[in-house]
């Protein structure tokens, strides 16, 4: 028997996101700088990455309220697209260097969120012939 370690899924979720970030980081990164140098300017943004995974832990906390996630959303957009040109213009990367760490970031945020709607997917197509109990007890 499988013994859970009480880790709730939003912590799971960014623990995963983490992880991808890292090995996505490894490789576009410090790959590139171990083989051409560490003055190059396509390697993968660090920055970007880091902010996007601020941004996400803050989403966490916001995406329980309607209201606010839009609102986020946009800041988010703008914090993103101002560290970018920051870098940009401060001759830290090109334009492949920082569109490849937003890659980075994206693929790890939705790579745990992928997996978790496959998994709520087969439990719903198991339960798909079944019929369900109306509110008081008798099957509708």
């Amino acid at each position: 028997m499988k013994q859970k370690l009480g880790i709730t899924p939003r912590v799971e979720k960014v623990g995963e996101t983490i992880f991808i970030m890292i090995i996505g980081l490894l490789i576009f990164k410090y790959l590139p700088m171990f083989i051409f140098g560490s003055n190059i300017l396509f390697d993968a943004s660090l920055h970007v990455i880091f902010i996007s995974l601020v941004l996400y832990v803050l989403y966490l906390t916001v995406e329980d309220h309607k209201q606010l996630r839009m609102a986020y959303l946009l800041f988010s957009i703008v914090v993103l697209v101002g560290i970018g040109i920051q870098r940009y213009v401060a001759f830290k990367h090109d334009l492949f260097g920082i569109i490849m760490g937003l890659v980075i970031s994206y693929i790890a945020i939705m790579l745990p969120l992928r997996r978790k709607r496959k998994i709520v997917k087969k439990k719903n197509l198991r339960n798909v012939g079944k019929r369900k109990k109306g509110v008081w007890g008798k099957r509708k």
